[in-house]
């Protein structure tokens, strides 16, 4: 399929008694006739940025990719093994650990959002869960 994308991106965020984010995004592709188009919806809540012991965040994600929406290499590799032609949630969090030390956990529930081709090896489900451990650098 032949690529001429459009992506909108939307993000309004709000200091509460705590931050809330709020995101949209959405892609069209006008060099295909159909299945060209997809979302995604985020909401983020805690601190902005996890940096310091005790700093949190939670987060759930609705997203909807299909199959010729954009290209493979560029959507989210751990959603659904992948590629395009998936939709579904990610549920998550954040927690700091101390000074540039984080631990993240992801759970992802997805499916394919139209039937396979004989050649997507990838199963119609799946369910999945994330655990990084992670630590940034400051210079």
């Amino acid at each position: 399929s032949d690529f001429r994308l459009y992506n909108a991106i939307a993000n309004v965020s709000l200091y509460l008694p705590l931050y809330v984010c709020l995101t949209a995004d959405y892609i069209y592709n006008t060099a295909a006739d159909d299945n060209n188009d997809g979302y995604l919806l985020e909401i983020t809540a805690g601190k902005k940025k996890v940096e310091q012991f005790k700093d949190w965040q939670v987060f759930a994600t609705y997203s909807r990719v299909e199959s010729d929406a954009t290209f493979d290499e560029f959507a989210d590799s751990d959603f659904r093994s992948g590629g395009t032609n998936n939709k579904g949630w990610t549920f998550g969090y954040r927690f700091g650990l101390g000074k540039g030390w984080a631990h993240a956990l992801k759970y992802y529930v997805t499916e394919a959002v139209s039937s396979q081709l004989p050649t997507d090896k990838r199963p119609m489900e799946e369910n999945r869960i994330q655990i990084d451990l992670t630590y940034a650098f400051k210079f």
